[in-house]
């Protein structure tokens, strides 16, 4: 075996590692070993940029971006604790955390343009496999610790490893994501992977999920109508939910009647709009910081369109919307197999820690880098 045939079977086993940062994590440890592994990573990383002496331009916009977010949030958080101040010591973990979501799918650009199809292919087999193992040791252990007093909906909720079952969800739909992107563009068809996470989705028991994998098969089956189909149920979702939090704010509307989890989330953005009109400029700009809203209204942030608000603040969220329409315009609108299911199920849930999110959607970009030299 010659030296560069060493090189690419190592670059093999990197991105396998990357990949499988995507869903490792137990979250019930005192430290998730998610983030030891990740800290390994990272000095991966640096290690495969200085042998090169190089690194790729979409990896150097994700750092920029990563570093551009992160000072937001210090900027955020610092001004908040000179000023009113937070209950508790201020959260600065939580935007590390995003910081290093981001970063890690580096690693990701940094090994993918060395290996050849079979090898690729290879990886994902060897992620996937390591993928539904691992859920269904989720799964087990959530079963394990139900309780079935709670109802069959809310019985198996907590979860050991994530949040909840609806972060499980979110990691769920988001694979299926990345193997309907795989299977659209001919690239592989992981049929019975898919079907196994279909199930896995399914006994998350998350309707929010349920909901959006619908959409995403109208949407996504599709190819040459993806763009405009994702407008139109992006934005029919985002009307209705903008109608359903006005008639809760300002009708006194209550979704009780529909599901107490449901009517929690709006309850949710009731305390975040009342605090938000209580806060100065500089806070609206750069938010509260990342995790830092369940000590300023004894909740989580839970929805997507609160942390964006809330925690990101407005620079914040301009950095982080701007990075994903980057993402999609560079995938020729391939990434929306990521960010559209994130931007409907994120109503329901959203994490800062997501890892998943960015490392799919740079395996997205570099499988449609090679879809375009294919046509060449």
């Amino acid at each position: 075996m010659n030296e560069n045939q060493i090189n690419k079977q190592r670059s093999g086993k990197y991105l396998t590692a990357f990949l499988c940062c995507a869903f490792l994590s137990i979250n019930s440890l005192a430290i998730n070993p998610a983030y030891i592994y990740g800290a390994g990573l990272l000095s991966i990383i640096i290690m495969l940029i200085f042998v090169k002496a190089k690194i790729s331009k979409f990896s150097m916009v994700t750092i920029i971006f990563a570093f551009a977010i992160l000072l937001c949030q210090v900027i955020g958080i610092y001004y908040k604790t000179q000023t009113t101040g937070y209950p508790e010591a201020p959260n600065y973990i939580t935007p590390f955390l995003f910081f290093y979501s981001m970063v890690i799918s580096v690693g990701v650009n940094e090994v993918f343009m060395v290996l050849n199809y079979d090898t690729r292919i290879k990886c994902y087999k060897n992620f996937l496999m390591f993928f539904v193992m691992f859920m269904f040791l989720e799964l087990i252990t959530r079963v394990i610790i139900g309780n079935l007093s709670e109802g069959i909906l809310y019985a198996f909720k907590k979860s050991l490893f994530y949040f909840d079952s609806n972060f499980t969800a979110l990691i769920d739909i988001s694979i299926l994501g990345f193997l309907l992107f795989l299977k659209n563009n001919k690239i592989y068809n992981f049929k019975y992977t898919r079907y196994i996470t279909y199930i896995l989705l399914f006994l998350t028991m998350s309707r929010a999920a349920m909901l959006t994998l619908l959409a995403m098969l109208y949407v996504l089956n599709n190819k040459a109508k993806i763009g405009k189909r994702s407008a139109l149920v992006f934005l029919f979702v985002i009307c209705v939910f903008i109608y359903m939090s006005i008639s809760y704010l300002f009708e006194n509307s209550n979704y009780s009647n529909i599901d107490g989890s449901f009517n929690s989330k709006f309850y949710i953005i009731s305390q975040a709009f009342e605090f938000y009109t209580t806060q100065s400029l500089m806070t609206h700009m750069f938010g509260v910081g990342l995790g830092n809203t369940e000590q300023l209204l004894g909740i989580f942030a839970h929805n997507i369109y609160v942390t964006l608000v809330l925690e990101f603040g407005f620079i914040g969220s301009f950095l982080f919307i701007t990075f994903i329409f980057y993402s999609l315009k560079k995938t020729n609108f391939n990434s929306l197999y990521i960010w559209l299911p994130v931007c409907i199920s994120g109503i329901s849930l959203f994490g800062a820690y997501s890892p998943f999110l960015f490392i799919l959607n740079a395996v997205i970009y570099n499988e449609t880098r090679y879809l375009g030299n294919q046509k060449l």
